[in-house]
C-alpha cells in the first residue's frame, strides 16, 4: 500500500467482500480511512507518528463496490475489520473527508457495537457547500481521474492552500498518484446519504474535529458547526495554510495535533 508504513498486511471478511488491511505499529487500535477515491498512503505520516508514540494503526483499502453501497455498508466493512483484528478493544477511529463521514456514522451506533475510544474527523463536511468555482475545479479534477488523464495543475490547486506552492517536493505527484478511481462512483453516491448520520455523541466519547483553514470544499464553518453540535467533547483544531487535503499537504500538523489529542484525552 502506497507509502503506508505497512509491517503487515491481512485480508478481513466483510459484508461487502474480502478487505485487504495494511497494519502498523503495537498498541491501541487505530483505524485510518482515508478521503473520497483516495488511498491510506495520504496517512502515512499520520501513521507514522502514531506508531511512535504507541498505537497500532489498521488501514482498510478502499474496494470498488456498487454505486447501490450505502454509507452504513462502509460504516459495517469499518467495524468488521474491528472486529476482526481488534475484537472488543474499544478503538479510536479517524476519517479524512469521505472517511470522516463513515467514521461519523459508526458513532452513531449500532448500539450492540464495541464503542469508540475517541472520534477524529479531519476536513468535516456535508452542511456547508463548496463555492462555484471550486465545485467546477474540483469536478474538473474527479473527470480526469475517472477519465485516466492528467490531473490539470490549475485544477488540483483547489483541494489545496493558495500559499502551497504543488511544484516543490513530491506534493502534485503523491496527489495524483494518490486516486482510485474504481472506488469513486460508489463513495460518490453514499456521500449523498450521509443526511441523518450524525447522532447525539456518547457523553464521554472525546472527539476531534481539524479543518483546513484555506479548505474551499470543507469550508472551515463545517468544522464550526460540527464542533457546536457534539458539545462540551469536541475539540476543534484549525490548522493554517491548509486546504482540504489536509493529512498530505500538512502531515506535521496534522500527526502532532491528532497524537497530542490521544495522549490527553484516550491515553
Amino acid at each position: 500500500m502506497s507509502g503506508f508504513p505497512e509491517e503487515r498486511r491481512v485480508t478481513v471478511a466483510g459484508a461487502t467482500g474480502p478487505i485487504p488491511v495494511a497494519e502498523a505499529g503495537r498498541g491501541p487500535p487505530v483505524l485510518l480511512l482515508p478521503g473520497l477515491a483516495r488511498t491510506p498512503g495520504d496517512l502515512a505520516e499520520c501513521a507514522a507518528t502514531l506508531v511512535d508514540a504507541g498505537w497500532r494503526c489498521l488501514a482498510p483499502w478502499p474496494r470498488a463496490l456498487a454505486e447501490s453501497t450505502p454509507l452504513s455498508a462502509f460504516a459495517a466493512d469499518a467495524r468488521a475489520v474491528l472486529e476482526a483484528l481488534a475484537p472488543g478493544t474499544p478503538p479510536v477511529v479517524l476519517g479524512v473527508t469521505f472517511g470522516g463521514r463513515v467514521a461519523r456514522r459508526m458513532a452513531a451506533g449500532p448500539a450492540d457495537a464495541t464503542p469508540l475510544r475517541a472520534l477524529i474527523v479531519v476536513g468535516a463536511g456535508g452542511d456547508v457547500p463548496p463555492d462555484a468555482a471550486a465545485t467546477a475545479d474540483a469536478r474538473a479534477v474527479m473527470a480526469a481521474v475517472m477519465a485516466g488523464e492528467a490531473v490539470p495543475p490549475e485544477a488540483a490547486a483547489v483541494y489545496f492552500s493558495p500559499r502551497t506552492d504543488l511544484s516543490e517536493g513530491s506534493l502534485f505527484e503523491r496527489f495524483t498518484a494518490g486516486w482510485r478511481p474504481d472506488v469513486l462512483p460508489a463513495q460518490r453516491a453514499a456521500a449523498r446519504d450521509f443526511a441523518g448520520a450524525d447522532g447525539p455523541l456518547p457523553p464521554d466519547l472525546p472527539a476531534l474535529i481539524v479543518q483546513g483553514a484555506d479548505d474551499r470544499l470543507a469550508p472551515p464553518e463545517n468544522g464550526r458547526r460540527l464542533a457546536a453540535a457534539w458539545g462540551p467533547n469536541a475539540r476543534l483544531v484549525t490548522v493554517p495554510d491548509c486546504g482540504h487535503m489536509a493529512p498530505l499537504e500538512r502531515p506535521g500538523a496534522v500527526g502532532s495535533t491528532v497524537r497530542a489529542f490521544l495522549e490527553r484525552h484516550a491515553a
